[in-house]
């Protein structure tokens, strides 16, 4: 997908320490930051590998996702998920994964969770593992659709904390 225009990663490298990397010659364990990160930049991005070349970050290509949710200042990195649960408007689910609690009850997140369970899409809230773990994740909508239904931001923003606060304490598989 083509980013959105004027959404650009402009210094932020979150996708490069979250995600596992694999490819033909490289491999970088989840929540470990690529050696080739600059802090501000990817030092081979010209020469990157496949998986960092199709990584689409949610904010970039996803107009749903609210300018303020730019993960190197929100800490919510969001991304399509490999699969849905049966039952839901697409194949594809979206997953924010809280890198922080920074954005955790801001309006903007709250409102794009709302109108994503409310259009019946998948949604999964995830923390990442420790270093060289993979991260947790859990199907939000059943947890939060009641309080989606009231439209009551205190309630979902109170279930979505309480959610991530579980995720965070594990058990975290490690990566092989």
């Amino acid at each position: 997908m083509t980013p959105l225009p004027g959404r650009s990663c402009d210094g932020c490298t979150t996708c490069c320490s979250v995600p596992a990397i694999e490819a033909a010659g490289f491999s970088k364990p989840p929540s470990v930051a690529c050696a080739h990160c600059t802090g501000s930049g990817c030092a081979i991005y010209d020469l990157r590998p496949a998986p960092c070349r199709a990584f689409e970050c949610g904010w970039q290509v996803l107009p749903i996702i609210p300018e303020a949710l730019k993960p190197d200042r929100s800490g919510v990195l969001v991304v399509a998920d490999e699969a849905a649960p049966p039952g839901y408007a697409s194949a594809t689910a979206i997953k924010f994964i809280f890198i922080t609690d920074a954005s955790i009850a801001s309006l903007p997140l709250l409102e794009c969770i709302a109108g994503l369970v409310h259009a019946r899409a998948a949604v999964f809230a995830a923390a990442p593992g420790p270093a060289g773990h993979h991260s947790l994740k859990t199907l939000l909508n059943p947890r939060i659709e009641h309080a989606v239904e009231q439209r009551d931001a205190a309630g979902i923003a109170l279930t979505l904390a309480s959610i991530v606060a579980k995720l965070r304490d594990g058990p975290f598989e490690r990566a092989s």
